[in-house]
């Protein structure tokens, strides 16, 4: 697809670069109204034509050559344009990469405005309706997407609310906890008056780990602390009503001592949802370190697949260690300090230091000097072309990503 292609690099880097598009679209005007790039079939016959010199039939046949990914075609109608052949080695090669490449994802002009439409609609949806964009979005997502999408919400600014709690004008995004863990005969909030009757209710339909997984995921806050519920857990499937258990006695059943009551902490109801949802609901204090030299937080990495440094604290639980940022947590496997920086590439943790040294941010290509902006004397921007490279201190890219980053 486009991304082995290496357009959508191209594309990047072209972005960083307004005034190279504009050359681009001058010299090849073919181009022009893609922004520089190749992107449909059409395109290619008015490079075979205008470019090649190649006739119109020899031209839809470089067209579906391309499409069908026919290496053996491509040369040799390429070896029949008298333009080809005349041009440098050099010119030849890079021609001939940019027209195969094109082949991972070349579409015609009609396909293209059909997928466009249905990606208007999407787009249009996903920034003006959000409340009712991102909840049929995460109901239809494995589990394993749904972090990433509900750090864009929280990215956006929006809420997570459980059930019934937001409306769209709320700034909430409301989710059904029932119907991300398929259990779709549930309301989206319970309406019996105790846990006990919940459970008496519906105990034909779950076993323990089923009642376990709602009470982590905080579908049963209504009943209390969720550390209690577990405890209650078992007494409730056996159909044993706590509130009753001192009647008991009467009939010369042992009475437990009353246990002091375990309140819920907040990195509890986080970790529980992240185990029983995929994601967390409950938000914790974010790490008391300096953001000086960071480019955003763990959140904003997530949502949009950055490449850059954020600051991060470490919580353990149950054996596990995570990072975050206080509202999106990330399993790690290895050790790390209590809190410190992680390096991110492309929304993926890559390197944990407790401290930050040096930042040297690469870019491979020019960088308009308006996508930069003054940083802390420990940052510098790093711009290669070619063999040359530049070293802008005290700098860092101001909406954009570098493509590499070297720290201390």
């Amino acid at each position: 697809g486009p991304i082995k292609s290496g357009v959508t690099e191209r594309f990047l880097k072209l972005s960083r670069t307004p005034s190279e598009i504009e050359k681009i679209k001058n010299k090849v005007p073919v181009l022009a109204e893609t922004g520089g790039l190749l992107v449909y079939q059409e395109q290619v016959l008015k490079i075979a034509a205008s470019m090649l010199s190649l006739e119109a039939d020899d031209g839809e046949l470089l067209r579906r050559a391309l499409s069908k990914k026919k290496k053996e075609v491509v040369d040799g109608l390429l070896r029949s344009s008298p333009v080809y052949r005349e041009l440098l080695p050099d010119r030849r090669e890079k021609l001939y990469s940019f027209l195969l490449n094109f082949a991972g994802y070349a579409f015609n002009k009609s396909h293209s405005l059909s997928y466009a439409m249905i990606s208007y609609w999407l787009a249009y949806f996903k920034a003006n309706r959000p409340g009712i964009f991102y909840p049929l979005i995460l109901a239809e997502l494995p589990h394993s997407g749904l972090p990433r999408v509900v750090a864009e919400i929280r990215d956006r600014g929006l809420k997570l609310c459980a059930g019934n709690e937001a409306s769209e004008s709320s700034g909430c995004v409301s989710i059904s906890i029932p119907r991300l863990l398929n259990n779709h005969e549930l309301k989206p909030v319970p309406s019996e008056d105790s846990f006990f009757t919940f459970v008496r209710n519906n105990r034909s339909k779950y076993q323990a780990r089923d009642l376990e997984r709602l009470i982590k995921s905080g579908y049963l806050d209504g009943f209390g602390e969720r550390n209690e519920l577990l405890k209650k857990m078992n007494d409730a499937l056996m159909g044993v009503d706590p509130e009753l258990k001192s009647i008991r006695s009467v009939f010369g059943y042992k009475e437990e001592s009353q246990e002091k009551r375990e309140r819920d902490t907040l990195i509890d109801r986080a970790m529980m949802e992240v185990e029983a949802l995929g994601f967390n609901f409950t938000e914790i204090e974010p790490p008391d370190i300096s953001r000086e030299a960071t480019d955003f937080e763990i959140t904003t990495a997530l949502a949009c697949l950055r490449t850059g440094i954020a600051p991060y604290r470490r919580v353990d639980y149950m054996g596990k260690s995570f990072i975050t940022d206080g509202r999106s947590f990330v399993e790690i496997s290895n050790q790390v300090p209590l809190q410190g920086y992680v390096l991110f590439k492309s929304g993926r943790p890559f390197e944990m230091k407790e401290r930050i040294v040096e930042v040297n941010r690469v870019f491979f290509g020019p960088i308009e000097r308006k996508y930069l902006t003054d940083a802390t004397g420990i940052e510098n921007v790093v711009v290669k072309t070619g063999t040359a490279q530049k070293v802008i201190q005290k700098a860092k890219p101001l909406g954009t990503d570098a493509d590499e980053i070297i720290w201390k």
